[in-house]
């Protein structure tokens, strides 16, 4: 990578309307630290080393600044694409930038993307649709995904049209306006998680049982699944079948014990609380046994008309003890 010192001084300038912090940069590498650097040498270090490196930025959300990072490349020179790219990776995952993307895409940005060599994606989904935000290259080209998290969000809960719906209807009204905004670019759905996990929980907690069960694991994921093929149905309807791609769900591989304390982090221990069934409480404070063999729902085909031949591969599997 080979600068002059004006090429440096732009590319700080633009590192900073992206948001850079010096001070958060040097702290989060330990080694910097040790080495007696600061926020003032932060910026510079970056810039000389730290990006060849491959560390981290520190900076705002998407797309702020990233035009003009994107406009150091106007004269044919190739380092500025490592920086966007760097800067573009932090800012797609900055939890900032969702209330800009819910608005829709942003054209500008796309084409920025692509210009840098660039090959953007949309993901919707809950917490675990950030994973899909990879980095990897293919041959000259780089994914550059968009996680447009929903957190909580559970598969089959999209398909509601009243409350507590919380993420169908604006993901629908998403894609309407991307049809016209960003007609070919793909868009992910990662959903089903939150059904495998809590809200499979949820339904066992509710109805005090508390030994995994197959069938009735197998009689709510369909119900389930069949639910979230609603939702498929309307949203083919308006981004076209082209353009989706449906995710399965991550394989639910926890010890009940571990479940437990995730469960009532995030529920507050509400459901625990209330239960009626003193004994099935402390048969989840002291789960014992061993934990279940690999269980899986078969390929569904519920979807309805607009399903693809062979219907959406949407099986949820379970460890469950």
């Amino acid at each position: 990578m080979t600068m002059g010192p004006d090429d440096v001084r732009r590319v700080a300038a633009c590192l900073l309307a992206c948001g850079f912090d010096a001070d958060a940069y040097v702290a989060q590498h330990p080694d910097l630290t040790a080495a007696g650097l600061d926020g003032a040498s932060g910026l510079q270090h970056f810039i000389a080393y730290g990006c060849a490196e491959g560390r981290e930025p520190i900076v705002g959300p998407l797309p702020d600044g990233l035009h003009a990072l994107r406009s150091l490349a106007d004269g044919g020179a190739a380092w500025p694409r490592a920086f966007f790219r760097a800067v573009f990776r932090r800012q797609a995952l900055d939890g900032g930038a969702m209330g800009r993307l819910w608005l829709g895409p942003d054209p500008t940005t796309l084409a920025d993307i692509q210009a840098m060599s660039g090959l953007p994606y949309y993901v919707f989904g809950d917490s675990h649709a950030a994973h899909y935000a990879q980095g990897a290259t293919v041959g000259a080209a780089w994914l550059a995904g968009i996680p447009i998290v929903c957190h909580g969000a559970s598969a089959a809960g999209l398909a509601r049209i009243y409350p507590p719906a919380q993420y169908g209807a604006p993901i629908l009204r998403w894609l309407t306006a991307a049809a016209t905004a960003a007609p070919d670019v793909p868009v992910f759905l990662k959903f089903g998680g939150i059904d495998a996990e809590f809200r499979w929980m949820a339904h066992r907690l509710e109805n005090g049982v508390a030994t995994f069960s197959v069938p009735q694991f197998d009689d709510y994921a369909a119900q389930a699944v069949a639910q979230y093929a609603r939702f498929l149905d309307a949203a083919i309807e308006r981004a076209g079948r082209k353009r989706l791609r449906i995710c399965t769900a991550f394989p639910t591989a926890l010890f009940d014990a571990c479940w437990i304390e995730g469960f009532l982090t995030a529920n507050g221990g509400t459901l625990w609380k209330s239960s009626a069934n003193p004994r099935f409480c402390t048969a989840w404070k002291s789960p014992t046994s061993a934990p279940a063999p690999h269980c899986a729902v078969g390929t569904t085909t519920v979807c309805g008309a607009a399903a693809p031949s062979g219907g959406w591969n949407l099986s949820m599997t379970s460890h469950r003890s």
